[in-house]
């Protein structure tokens, strides 16, 4: 045999042996992966979270890929789960997964969109998820006022109340009023001042404070007691 003919032996036996190598590397390479990785639905990567009393709600978009029939939220080292049917997949759809009965704490909250054949997507992760309930509740405080004015002649009241807490969304008043009904007043956080004008003579002015912890919230949350101002007439 010459050396061309040689080389025309050699460098197709080489060829052959590296796509045969490669091959089965890719197939150790498979085997290797997670189940559900290798042919895997769609999902939606950013996750909202909105806080409630001892619950929390995880809102994500709908996958457009066809193949996805439900998802499924795990936490406690995936001990807990909601399941949810794909309702759509139009990527305006919004999925809303309400997690309820949670302890207070922080969570780490895992998601996965499984196919009609059971296999799943790749795990999202929304991490350090603060579950909000009593402890949380014990430690808010009533907006004080700093200054309370009665007029003799007009019976109005002025209200001048200190700086509000960061999370503070407004201060309810309730009183009763000249008709005898209960009337509230919602004095928002950035609102310092109020003038109440239909008081009925000898009640009390009653305030309490509603905190928003997070950006997205199911619910605020009021402190665990109103106090209550008592005008001198």
């Amino acid at each position: 045999m010459n050396m061309k003919n040689l080389k025309r032996y050699i460098f197709p036996s080489i060829l052959l042996s590296f796509l045969l190598t490669s091959c089965h590397k890719w197939d150790e390479y498979k085997d290797a992966l997670p189940e559900g990785s290798k042919v895997y639905p769609g999902i939606d990567t950013a996750i909202i979270y909105q806080a409630g009393y001892n619950k929390a709600r995880l809102v994500w978009k709908a996958s457009p890929d066809q193949r996805v029939a439900k998802y499924a939220v795990y936490w406690n080292n995936r001990k807990d789960s909601v399941v949810l049917d794909a309702v759509g997949h139009d990527a305006k759809d919004t999925i809303k997964a309400l997690l309820e009965n949670l302890s207070e704490g922080f969570y780490t909250f895992i998601i996965h969109s499984y196919d009609s054949k059971g296999r799943k997507s790749v795990p999202v992760e929304k991490n350090n998820v603060r579950i909000y309930g009593p402890i949380y509740q014990k430690s808010l405080l009533n907006r004080d006022p700093k200054s309370v004015r009665y007029d003799t002649d007009t019976k109005e009241i002025d209200i001048d109340f200190n700086v509000a807490e960061e999370e503070t969304a407004y201060t309810e008043l309730s009183y009763i009023a000249l008709n005898n009904n209960t009337a509230k007043i919602k004095v928002p956080s950035e609102q310092s001042t109020v003038t109440i004008k239909d008081r009925k003579k000898g009640a009390k002015i009653y305030y309490q404070s509603y905190y928003k912890p997070t950006q997205e919230v199911i619910e605020l949350f009021s402190t665990v007691n109103r106090d209550s101002i008592i005008i001198a007439d």
